[in-house]
């Protein structure tokens, strides 16, 4: 077997031609390009949002979405730990805003979690710092019609896709998740100011 020749922190040491190969193979990978880096709003709604929870001393947050009737949108937080935020069709609109009216929203977040499965958009927002969708932040999961699972983590090959398409497939996530947050952020500031005027 041929045998190379190879530098090593100034000396040589002969090394076998696979044993060559592998270590540039390993060069390659730690050279290959990640994902880049995705265009995300969501983690300066969510920073508004954690700042509003807690000068309200508020676990949960609840609202109605406009684009229809009976969709709302909960979220539920653990500071420094995740966001949980749920998005879906009820089929009890009534109790759900008598809920909300009586500011139970913790009530209204697990009541959510039992809504029209194809409506749903579950996301868990690991460290509760928006999505990111890179290897050095924590890894977020969403969650789509109850079964569509996406893990956030940096690795497009996994769920092989082109770093662009997987920083789209972010972005798009995000988009989707920071008009939600948009929705209870609003709820969250209205129910600060009502607290204030009492």
């Amino acid at each position: 077997m041929t045998l190379h020749s190879v530098a090593f922190g100034g000396s040589m040491r002969r090394v076998t031609a696979p044993a060559l190969v592998a270590f540039v193979l390993t060069l390659q990978a730690a050279a290959a390009p990640a994902a880049e880096r995705a265009n995300v709003r969501s983690p300066d709604l969510v920073k508004q949002l954690t700042e509003v929870m807690a000068e309200r001393r508020l676990s949960a947050i609840a609202a109605r979405d406009p684009e229809a009737p009976d969709r709302y949108v909960a979220a539920m937080l653990f500071p420094g730990v995740q966001l949980l935020l749920i998005s879906a069709r009820s089929d009890a609109p009534a109790y759900i805003d008598a809920e909300m009216s009586a500011q139970k929203y913790g009530n209204v977040y697990a009541a959510l979690h039992q809504g029209v499965t194809d409506s749903k958009l579950f996301v868990q927002d690991m460290g509760g710092d928006g999505l990111h969708g890179t290897a050095d932040r924590n890894p977020d999961i969403v969650y789509e019609r109850g079964v569509q699972r996406h893990l956030l983590d940096g690795d497009h090959k996994a769920v092989k896709m082109s770093s662009d398409a997987y920083t789209k497939h972010v972005e798009a996530l995000d988009r989707r998740y920071a008009r939600l947050l948009t929705l209870v952020l609003t709820a969250a500031r209205s129910a600060a100011a009502d607290a204030t005027r009492k």
